[in-house]
C-alpha cells in the first residue's frame, strides 16, 4: 500500500514539473494566483505562428490563445532579409475582425531588449474572424491576413481546440534571436542562367601598361633615398626611391664623368664664342664656325644627360608613375651597371588572370566568355563580370611544357588581390538557362552526402539533402532536392546544424 502511494505521488511531483516546464518555455505566464474557470493558464495553449514575406523583409507572429473577453500577447518580428537583422522602428496596425466587430492596435517602436513588436488584443466576441498586420516602413506600406483565425469563447474551448501546426519531419527550432545575433541570411531560390564551367588553375599578373621597371642611369653604388624603401609601399610620380654614387670608383665614375663633360663644355663653349665673332670679320670660314657650333652642342648635351638628376648622393633614380613597388631587384650598398634593372613599380589598376587550359577541354575554348577565380591566402572568390572583366586572348599552340594553352582575362582590382598569385579558376562556358543554383556557403557535407536547411516556418527549419552538380567557386547548380521559390539558409547552415542536434520543437517563444 505504501508502494502505491509512493508512485502516485511521484507521477503527481511529474505532471506538475512538466505543467511548470511548459510554462517556463512558453515564457508568458500569468501572474501568482491568478487563474481561470477550468483551472488552465494559456501557457498549456500553443501559440499560433504565421510567416509572411516582401522583397524587403520578414514578418513572423505569434499569437498567444484569442480568447473573448481576455487578453492575447502577439509578438511580431521583423527581420531585414538584406543584412537578416531586427526592424525595430515601423508602425505596425494589427486588426482583428469577428462578424461585424472589430478590434485594433498601433505599436510603432520594438522592445529595447528582445527587439520585438509586442501588443496585446482583447477580443470582444468568439467565432471565425481575420487578423491583419499592416506594416509602414519607409512610405510603404504592406498588408498580411491571417484567415478564418479562431475566437475561442471560453479557456476550456481554446485548450481542447485541434492544433493546426505541421512542422515536417524533424523540424529544428532556430529562433530569430538567435539569427539576429550571429552572421545568419536566409534565401529564397531561384532559377537563373547557369553556365558549363571548367575548374582549372591560374595565375594572376599585373596588366601591359600598368607596371614600369626602372633601371639604372649610370654605373655605380646603390644607395636607398630612406630606410621606408621597401615591396608594397605606395609612391608618388617623381619620387625619387634610389640614388647611384661612383665616388670612390676608378672606373665608371658617374661624378668624375659629369666634371669632365662640364670641362669639355665650358671649352667648347668659349670657343664657339671666339668663333662667333671672328666670323663676322671672315677670320675664319664659315664651316670652321659650323664645326665650332656642333663640337658646342654635343657637349651641351654630352653634359645635360651625364648630370641630369645627378645630386650630392650621386645619380638620382625616381619612378615616373604612382603606384607600389612590387618588388626591390638590387640591395643598398649593391654596384650596378648601366641599365641593370632596379626595382618593378606596379599601379595595380588593372590585373590579368591567365588560366592553364588542359588538353581536354580544347573543344570547348571557343565558349569561354568569363570566369570566377578563388585566392588561397584568403578563400575569397571573385567574379570577373563583378571587376569589370574581360576576354583578352586564347592561346593558339599548346606550352611544351605544361601541355597547356592559356586563356587571359583583364579585371579591375577592386579588391586586395595580389599579383603574382596562383589561383583556382573556374572558366564559364556554355550556358544553362533555368537552372536551380544555391550559394556555396548553403551546402553542408557529412560523409559525402550534401544538405541544406530549408526554412519552413519564421523560426522552424528542415534538413534536406540535395545532389549538387557544378560549382563556379560561388554558387553551385542543384540536380535534386530543391524546388523554386523555397527559403534556405546561406549564411549560418552551421548553426542550425548545431541547433539540430536538440530535437525538440519547444512551443511559444521566451521574451
Amino acid at each position: 500500500m505504501k508502494t502505491i502511494k509512493l508512485i502516485s505521488l511521484l507521477v503527481m511531483l511529474v505532471i506538475a514539473w512538466g505543467c511548470n516546464r511548459n510554462k517556463s518555455a512558453n515564457g508568458h505566464n500569468h501572474a501568482e494566483g491568478e487563474s481561470h474557470s477550468d483551472g488552465h493558464d494559456h501557457s498549456e495553449i500553443e501559440a499560433m505562428t504565421h510567416t509572411f514575406y516582401t522583397s524587403d523583409f520578414e514578418l513572423f507572429a505569434e499569437i498567444g490563445p484569442l480568447i473573448q473577453g481576455e487578453e492575447a500577447e502577439i509578438f511580431v518580428h521583423l527581420t531585414d532579409l538584406s543584412t537578416y537583422k531586427p526592424i525595430e522602428s515601423a508602425e505596425i496596425t494589427t486588426s482583428l475582425i469577428v462578424g461585424e466587430k472589430g478590434i485594433r492596435k498601433i505599436v510603432t517602436q520594438a522592445d529595447k531588449a528582445s527587439h520585438v513588436f509586442e501588443l496585446t488584443l482583447q477580443p470582444v466576441v468568439s467565432g471565425k474572424g481575420k487578423l491583419i498586420f499592416e506594416v509602414t516602413r519607409n512610405g510603404k506600406k504592406e498588408s498580411f491576413a491571417v484567415d478564418n483565425i479562431p475566437v475561442f469563447a471560453d479557456d476550456h474551448e481554446a485548450l481542447h481546440a485541434e492544433q493546426d501546426h505541421v512542422h515536417g519531419e524533424n523540424p529544428i527550432k532556430f529562433s530569430k534571436e538567435q539569427a539576429w545575433k550571429s552572421d545568419f541570411k536566409v534565401q529564397q531560390v531561384k532559377r537563373s542562367t547557369f553556365h558549363q564551367v571548367l575548374k582549372t588553375s591560374g595565375q594572376i599578373i599585373s596588366a601591359p601598361g600598368d607596371e614600369i621597371t626602372l633601371s639604372a642611369t649610370a654605373s655605380g653604388i646603390t644607395k636607398f633615398v630612406n630606410n621606408r624603401i621597401v615591396d608594397g609601399l605606395a609612391v608618388r610620380a617623381g619620387e625619387a626611391l634610389f640614388a647611384i654614387s661612383g665616388k670612390g670608383l676608378t672606373e665608371g665614375n658617374s661624378e668624375t664623368k659629369s666634371a669632365d663633360a662640364k670641362l669639355f663644355l665650358d671649352n667648347a663653349k668659349k670657343n664657339y664664342d671666339r668663333a662667333t665673332e671672328l666670323v663676322k670679320d671672315q677670320i675664319i670660314s664659315q664651316k670652321e664656325f659650323n664645326q665650332r657650333k656642333l663640337d658646342y652642342e654635343q657637349a651641351l648635351i654630352n653634359y645635360q644627360t651625364l648630370s641630369a638628376d645627378m645630386g650630392t648622393s650621386g645619380k638620382s633614380i625616381a619612378t615616373p608613375i604612382s603606384g607600389f613597388i612590387k618588388n626591390i631587384l638590387v640591395q643598398s650598398g649593391q654596384y650596378v651597371e648601366i641599365g641593370q634593372p632596379i626595382a618593378t613599380i606596379t599601379q595595380n589598376r588593372r590585373l590579368l588572370l591567365s588560366a592553364d587550359i588542359p588538353q581536354r577541354f580544347y573543344s570547348q575554348l571557343n565558349n569561354i566568355a568569363t570566369a570566377n577565380f578563388t585566392t588561397s591566402y584568403d578563400n575569397h572568390t571573385y567574379d570577373l563580370s563583378e571587376l569589370n572583366g574581360k576576354l583578352l586572348s586564347i592561346g593558339k599552340s599548346t606550352s611544351t611544357t605544361t601541355f597547356t594553352k592559356a586563356v587571359n582575362f583583364e579585371f579591375d582590382n577592386k579588391g586586395d588581390i595580389t599579383p603574382g598569385v596562383f589561383v583556382n579558376v573556374y572558366l564559364k562556358s556554355s550556358p544553362i538557362p533555368n537552372a536551380i543554383t544555391i550559394p556555396e556557403t548553403a551546402l553542408t557535407e557529412e560523409q559525402g552526402h550534401f544538405f541544406v536547411y530549408v526554412q519552413t516556418e519564421g523560426e522552424i527549419f528542415q534538413k534536406r539533402e540535395v545532389i549538387p552538380g557544378m560549382s563556379d567557386g560561388l554558387n553551385v547548380q542543384i540536380l535534386s532536392g530543391l524546388e523554386e521559390n523555397e527559403r534556405i539558409v546561406t549564411r549560418g547552415a552551421y548553426l542550425v546544424k548545431l541547433a539540430s542536434l536538440s530535437n525538440a520543437v519547444p512551443h511559444g517563444h521566451e521574451h
